[in-house]
């Protein structure tokens, strides 16, 4: 499906017309080539970011890093991306960071916690234990009966979660089987 932009003075105005839409408004035209005032658009999907880029919201269309730009054929996008600064990325990785596991190991370049010890790839279902870095096996499935549930650790079983605090700001710490204030 084809897409066309108004222009206007050389620069494109609006958003993208998708062909269907332009034939209604120019039946007598076989939009093989772009009507007066009218450019052929090409849609560019905005790029996968790194671990630490994000949209440069400075640029584009109310903010959000895309422009469209002339290319031989018409008009595309174009995305701008920019590294974040280490204020934002110290932010991010407090944010992926669990509060709780203070024995995972934190991998730069992914973002991501990893525990010190490889899940097991058995098939079997397990949980970390934090007091002794393990994985614990959970022995199948939690309850399917429609209740909120969670694998005690001081019970080794699974469990009725209780219901949250009425107050906010409350998160629910599956390594001690609390809610606790965040």
């Amino acid at each position: 499906m084809g897409l066309f932009i108004q222009i206007q003075d050389g620069v494109p105005i609006n958003h993208p017309i998708f062909e269907d839409n332009m034939q209604q408004l120019f039946p007598e035209n076989n939009l093989e080539t772009a009507p007066i005032g009218f450019a052929k658009f090409v849609r560019v999907d905005p790029p996968t970011l790194g671990v630490y880029e994000k949209m440069d919201n400075s640029k584009g269309h109310e903010g959000c890093g895309c422009e469209y730009e002339a290319t031989d054929d018409g008009f595309q996008d174009v995305w701008h991306t920019v590294n974040m600064t280490s204020g934002e990325r110290e932010i991010k990785k407090n944010e992926c960071k669990p509060d709780f596991l203070n024995t995972w190991i934190f991998d730069e370049a992914t973002c991501i916690w990893s525990a010190p010890v490889s899940y097991p790839d058995d098939g079997a279902m397990y949980v970390w234990r934090e007091a002794d870095s393990s994985w614990i096996p959970t022995n199948g499935s939690a309850p399917t009966d429609g209740q909120p549930y969670y694998f005690s650790l001081s019970d080794m079983a699974w469990t009725v979660l209780d219901a949250p605090p009425t107050e906010e700001g409350y998160i629910f710490n599956y390594q001690i089987g609390e809610w606790v204030d965040e």
